[in-house]
C-alpha cells in the first residue's frame, strides 16, 4: 500500500520593506528594500520614492523595473537637493497593485569648501579645489570669470588650468553649487615679478669672485680674478645711482678674492689665486671704506678669507672664515667705529659654508645656512635663534640676498633661475619668477634702487656681462 500525504503550503502575502539608507551627500543618497514572499513573483515595477513631504506629494520615483524572485534591491539617485530633508519609502507593483514600504527620513548633507592647490602658482598649473558635497552643476568664478570645463569628482574634487592674469594677482575662488555661492577667505595668489634686460657691458667687468657693495649714492663692483686669469685684479668700478653711468675707481692696493663686505666696507680675502695643496694661505687683514672713493681705515686682527660682514649699528662684525693655515675660524671681530677698536665674541655652533648669503635688519645679522634655517643673531647681545620657513629650494654656490625695506630677495644660485621673497615680518617665503636670462650666467652682484631690483650677470660664455632689472610686484 502506497500512502501518500501531501500537504499544501501556504501562500504568504507579498510585502516590501524599506531597509535602510545606505549613504547620503549633497545630492546622491543610496537605499537598500527587500521584497519579502515564499512564492513566484510578478513584479512589474519595484523601486523607492522619494518627497519633501511627508504626505509624499509629487515624488521623486526611483524605479528599478520587474523583478521576479523576491530578496535584496538597492536604490539610488543623484537629483537631491542639497541641505534638504526627505522622507522616503520602498514601494513594488504587483498585479496592478502598489505595495509601499514603511517610512524612512534623512537629510541631504550641506556644500563645504575645504582648501585650494596651489595657493600662489601661474598660468597653465592645475588648480584643485577640495570640498564636499559639490554637486554635478557645480562653477566655478575666478576672479569674476566662469572657468569652462572643469573636473568636478566624487562631489569633492574640482580641477582645472589656472587661467591668464588679468588685472590682479589676487584672485577670490568662490563655487556656485546649486544656486549656493561658496567662497574661499584667502584669495589665489599668481606669481608675479618681472625681468627686463637693461645693459649690456662692453667694458672690463667680467669678473670671477668679485666683491660688491653699496651705499645710497653709488654700487661699488670689483676684484675677483679676471676671467681666465689666476691673479686677483685691483680693479673697482662704482655705478652712480642717479645717472646709471659706470667710471672707474683708483684702488691702489693688492686685489683679493673671498674678501667680506658690511655696509660701505670690506676686507680680508686672499691676495692670491687658491690652489688646493697649498699649505698656507697668503691672506690680508687689511679693511677699506667706500664713499665715493676707497679708503684704508684698519687691519683686522687677523687674516681672514670668506667671511660674512655685517655693519650694524656703526659696529663692523666680521663672522667665520678660514685663518692662514685653513683653520676655521670660530669668532666674531667686531671693530666699533666710534672708538676704532677691535674685540672679540664667539659664534654659536653654527658652521657657515663658503655657499652662506647674508643680510640684516632692525639690527640683527641673518644668515641662510646650507640646509635653508634662517640664522639669526643678534651681536648686541649674541643670542642665537633659529626661525621661520624653510627655504623653498635648494642652496648652492654664488647666490644672492638683496634686502629692500622689510623684504628680502634671496635665489640665483649656481645653475639656479628661481628667487624667492622673503617677508621679514612673518619669515615666510613667496615665489617670484625666475630669472629670464641663460641658467649658466653667474651672478656677480645685485643692489636696489628705487625699489627696482638690479643683478648683474656673468655669462659662462665669452659675452659681456649684463645687468638685469627685476620689479618683485609687477606683472
Amino acid at each position: 500500500v502506497l500512502l501518500v500525504s501531501c500537504l499544501e503550503e501556504e501562500q504568504l502575502e507579498t510585502r516590501v520593506i524599506s531597509e535602510q539608507i545606505v549613504f547620503v551627500s549633497g545630492e546622491t543618497a543610496i537605499f537598500s528594500g527587500r521584497i519579502v514572499s515564499n512564492g513566484a513573483l510578478a513584479i512589474e515595477d519595484h523601486g523607492y520614492e522619494l518627497s519633501t513631504t511627508e504626505d509624499f506629494s509629487n515624488p521623486i520615483i526611483i524605479s528599478l523595473g520587474e523583478k521576479s524572485i523576491p530578496g535584496r534591491f538597492i536604490a539610488e539617485t543623484n537629483q537631491l537637493e542639497v541641505s534638504q530633508s526627505y522622507f522616503c519609502r520602498s514601494f513594488a507593483i504587483e498585479n496592478g497593485s502598489t505595495l509601499l514600504g514603511n517610512v524612512l527620513n534623512f537629510s541631504t548633507l550641506k556644500q563645504v569648501l575645504v582648501n585650494f592647490e596651489p595657493r600662489i602658482g601661474r598660468r597653465g598649473q592645475i588648480m584643485r579645489i577640495e570640498g564636499s558635497n559639490l554637486t554635478d552643476d557645480s562653477q566655478v568664478l575666478f576672479n569674476g570669470n566662469i572657468i569652462p570645463n572643469i573636473d568636478l569628482s566624487n562631489e569633492s574634487f574640482i580641477e582645472f588650468p589656472i587661467p591668464d592674469l588679468e588685472d590682479d594677482f589676487l584672485v577670490d575662488i568662490k563655487v556656485i553649487t546649486q544656486g549656493d555661492t561658496l567662497c574661499f577667505e584667502e584669495p589665489f595668489e599668481y606669481i608675479i615679478g618681472t625681468w627686463d634686460l637693461d645693459e649690456v657691458f662692453v667694458n672690463q667687468l667680467k669678473q670671477n669672485d668679485a666683491l660688491h657693495l653699496e651705499t645710497e649714492e653709488y654700487v661699488l663692483y670689483g676684484m675677483g680674478t679676471a676671467f681666465g686669469s689666476q691673479t686677483p685684479v685691483n680693479r673697482f668700478r662704482r655705478l652712480d645711482k642717479a645717472t646709471e653711468v659706470w667710471e672707474q675707481v683708483d684702488f691702489p692696493f693688492a686685489g683679493t678674492i673671498g674678501s667680506w663686505t658690511a655696509g660701505n666696507y670690506f676686507g680680508g680675502g686672499s691676495t692670491v689665486k687658491l690652489i688646493p695643496m697649498e699649505n698656507e694661505l697668503s691672506l690680508t687683514s687689511n679693511v677699506y671704506s667706500f664713499d665715493g672713493e676707497i679708503n684704508l681705515v684698519t687691519t683686522m686682527p687677523e687674516a681672514l678669507l670668506g667671511s660674512i660682514g655685517h655693519l650694524i649699528n656703526n659696529t663692523l662684525y666680521v663672522y667665520s672664515g678660514l685663518r692662514k693655515d685653513r683653520t676655521r675660524n670660530m669668532n666674531i671681530l667686531s671693530f666699533d667705529l666710534t672708538s676704532q677698536e677691535w674685540s672679540t665674541s664667539q659664534i654659536a655652533n653654527f658652521f657657515f659654508e663658503e655657499e652662506t648669503v647674508s643680510w640684516t635688519y632692525e639690527g640683527k645679522a641673518y644668515f641662510l645656512a646650507q640646509d635653508g634655517r634662517i640664522i639669526i643673531n643678534d651681536p648686541i647681545t649674541n643670542e642665537w635663534s633659529i626661525e621661520g620657513d624653510i627655504y623653498p629650494s635648494t642652496i648652492a654656490s654664488d647666490g644672492l640676498a638683496i634686502r629692500n625695506n622689510d623684504k628680502v630677495y634671496v635665489g640665483l644660485f649656481n645653475q639656479r633661475k628661481s628667487i624667492f621673497e622673503l617677508d621679514l615680518n612673518t619669515l615666510s617665503w613667496k615665489t617670484k619668477n625666475s630669472y629670464e636670462g641663460s641658467i649658466t650666467d653667474v651672478s656677480s652682484a645685485g643692489w636696489v634702487n628705487d625699489d627696482v631690483i638690479y643683478v648683474l650677470k656673468n655669462p659662462v660664455e665669452n659675452t659681456p656681462p649684463t645687468v638685469w632689472s627685476f620689479r618683485p610686484e609687477a606683472f
